[in-house]
Parts: C-alpha cells; structure tokens; sequence
C-alpha cells in the first residue's frame, strides 16, 4: 500500500535502512546468538531470558541518545559494540556470572555482520541502480557493516555507518551525510527505513521523502509524521518509482 499524492518525480537517489529493511533480524538470530554465548561461557540459563534481560536494558541505552529538541544535549556517541559490552557487564554481574563480557559482545557483531537479506532486496537494488543514485544509512557499527557488505556483494554509491557519522539516526547529521556524498540535495532523495522516528521522522526532518516498510496492515503512525509511501517490503517501490 502507498500514497499516490506523493510527488517522487523530483528524486535522484533512493537511501536505505539496513536491518529489517533489506535483510532481516529477528528474535531468533539474537536467540541464536545468546545460545552461542552460553555454552561459550558454560552459563547454566536459559538464552532466550538471558538476551531478554540483556535486551531490556540495551534498549534503555537507546532512550533519547538523540535529543531532537535540542542537539546539543544530544548524548556523546557510544558505538554499539561498547554499549553491548557494558550491558553484558551489568547482566553477567546481576546475575553473578564469570564470564567474558568482551567476548560476548564480539558473538553479537558476528551475528549482526550475518544476517540474511530478504529475497526481494538485490533485485529492487538493481533495478533502481539503472536509475537513481542508491544509498545505505544505518544504525550500525563498521565492524559489522563491512563484512555484511562484503559477504552479501551489497553495493551503494555511499554506505555510511553511525559509527561512522558519529551520530544515531534520527540525529541529522548522517542524513545530511550521505545526500553530501551522493551530491544530492536532501530534497531529492527518498529515504527507506523501517522505524517511524530513526528513519521516517530523520530523514523529513532534513527534507527527504520518505518509504516506510511495514510488513502488516498497521497504520498507526501516531506522534510521528506520516511517511510519503507505505509498503510491504522494498518491493512495493518499484510501483512507485
């Protein structure tokens, strides 16, 4: 499903989200993940409640990491794999585990440079290539971008990291980034992501269209901006564009 009213026909360059936008990552990867962690570690519990705990409190971290009201009290940039590392930390202790929150942490950027793309996502990539500049805008550290890039043969005319922006999507800074490298205008892209405020409010808020991927029939978009088109899966942009 889309919004016909939207006017694409300004665009030059399409930028993606990564995870769950072109390749998946699921429960069940992470699940996969803390069962390798466990018996890394001989932990006598379950995986699933240890990633839930762990889960829960690295989601805290993400609470207003990015100040939108005012930027400048935006929280200094943590890549992911130090911030994993100190939850491991904080979960090993809590429960009075010895064992190597490093190494725990390391397992999880293995896991993420490893996940599977959706099978739509190199065909649309293709065939929007012959047309617009492409771009990749994620929420992610370089020591598991590159490989995932390399591994699956991903190609962009810019792939930019948060790590290596140095700032968290929806923080504007690495929107306005990747149209700099594109050598685009803000107004000429339209961003594709799968999360209302990273993705769909970042990118308007520097002027870019917008594409949300939401694989149900949701349409709850409520507090944030109504993105220019909804789809299903990045398929549904080539009814589009």
């Amino acid at each position: 499903m889309g919004m016909a009213s939207a006017d694409l026909s300004k665009i030059q360059a399409v930028v993606f989200d990564l995870y769950n936008t072109l390749c998946a990552n699921t429960r069940a990867s992470w699940i996969e993940t803390f069962t390798q962690i466990c018996q890394m570690e001989g932990l006598q519990m379950d995986p699933a409640d240890l990633y839930n705990h762990w889960k829960e409190l690295e989601l805290s971290t993400r609470v207003d990491r990015v100040n939108l009201d005012d930027l400048s009290l935006t929280r200094e940039f943590i890549p992911y794999r130090d911030v994993w590392e100190r939850c491991f930390v904080e979960i090993f202790g809590y429960f009075q585990f010895d064992a190597n929150a490093a190494a725990a942490a390391s397992l999880c950027i293995d896991g993420m440079s490893h996940r599977p793309l959706f099978p739509e996502s190199e065909e649309v990539l293709d065939v929007l290539r012959s047309r617009y500049k492409i771009g990749l805008l994620s929420n992610a550290d370089e020591s598991f971008l590159r490989p995932f890039l390399v591994s699956t043969k991903l190609s962009f005319n810019a792939a930019f990291s948060s790590e290596r922006v140095g700032a968290y999507k929806p923080h504007p800074s690495g929107f306005i980034a990747i149209a700099a490298e594109l050598g685009v205008e803000t107004h000429q892209i339209l961003f594709v992501g799968d999360t209302l405020r990273d993705d769909i409010l970042g990118a308007q808020r520097v002027g870019m269209k917008t594409a949300y991927v939401v694989p149900d029939n949701s349409t709850a978009t409520e507090g944030f901006p109504v993105p220019d088109l909804r789809i299903k899966t990045v398929r549904g942009l080539l009814d589009f564009l």
